[in-house]
């Protein structure tokens, strides 16, 4: 009974040294980050994850450039009459700028028609494609790398862009090998984005992807709009060849001109008459519309009062 009470009597001492020690641990302790392993438990998966997560993104990145692309060349076929290379138009240039639809002498029409628009087109949007692919990746973006096909229905114009070769994503190991447990933060490592596989010679790479950035979008436009703008600008000719030229062409202007789509025209020289047809047509990418520029030769039929 005696041995009993005197070990009774020495374990609340022993208790409380003990917690002692423990807060001393903690208050006094080093604030340093716990050192491990750099592929702990589940390290390599989460990487693995994470850098899967990072290419995949990219097809969502890839559609919304295919958007921006789509309109940016409806854009420059609009401002350049139609054409892609305004260089080689059979009835020429004004002032190496503006697109002429006509010549009076000799006579050639060379109106827009749909299969000459949609054949022009495609090469725009390879070209917005281009630039902007070449701003997301600083320069390493395959160029001309997408074969475009349109597909006209209900008024809209689907822009399928297939690509021809991959880009590839190089993803580095780990750059740390510390982490903070209490806070759970994680070192993430971007990829090295290239048009060609590249893996540095004693360098070890955690994955590799390649990609083919292939893009769907569609364009609320359909090329026959296009198409009556070139309609009108005949009709307009064929009118204003018989009367007085200028009166009759400031006519057509008003005549033309709805709440859908604006006509604005002006003399330039020697008969030359510039014409700038706006559409209306709201987008949410950019802050401008569709503006269709061109020029007709129409001469007097009488000498101008």
């Amino acid at each position: 009974m005696i041995t009993s009470k005197k070990s009774q009597m020495l374990w609340p001492p022993l208790t409380i040294g003990l917690l002692v020690g423990i807060l001393v641990f903690f208050f006094l302790g080093s604030d340093e980050l716990y050192s491990l392993p750099e592929y702990v438990v589940g390290t390599r998966a989460q990487h693995v994850l994470l850098q899967e997560a990072y290419a995949q993104k990219e097809y969502t990145y890839t559609d919304l450039i295919g958007k921006y692309s789509s309109w940016q060349a409806l854009f420059d076929l609009g401002a350049n009459g139609g054409v892609y290379d305004p260089r080689s138009h059979p009835c020429g240039q004004v002032q190496n700028e503006i697109v002429l639809w006509n010549r009076a002498s000799p006579a050639r029409p060379c109106f827009p028609t749909k299969e000459m628009l949609v054949k022009n087109y495609s090469p725009y949007v390879q070209k917005a494609m281009n630039t902007y692919l070449l701003r997301h990746y600083l320069g390493e973006a395959l160029q001309d790398n997408y074969r475009i096909s349109l597909i006209e229905k209900e008024n809209n114009t689907h822009i399928i862009g297939i690509a021809l070769k991959p880009m590839y994503y190089t993803f580095p190991p780990p750059s740390a090998s510390k982490a903070d447990l209490g806070k759970g933060s994680f070192s993430f490592s971007p990829p090295t984005v290239t048009s060609h596989p590249n893996i540095p010679d004693g360098k070890i790479i955690t994955a590799l992807y390649a990609l083919k950035l292939d893009f769907h979008t569609q364009l609320p436009y359909s090329f026959d709009q296009f198409v009556v703008v070139g309609q009108k600008a005949n009709e307009t000719l064929q009118t204003c060849a018989l009367e007085e030229v200028r009166s009759c062409v400031e006519r057509k202007k008003t005549e033309f001109t709805t709440p859908d789509q604006t006509w604005e025209v002006q003399i330039f020289a020697n008969d030359i008459y510039t014409f700038k047809v706006t559409d209306h047509l709201s987008n949410p990418y950019f802050e401008k519309e569709p503006v269709y520029a061109f020029a007709l030769h129409i001469p007097p039929s009488q000498p101008t009062p």
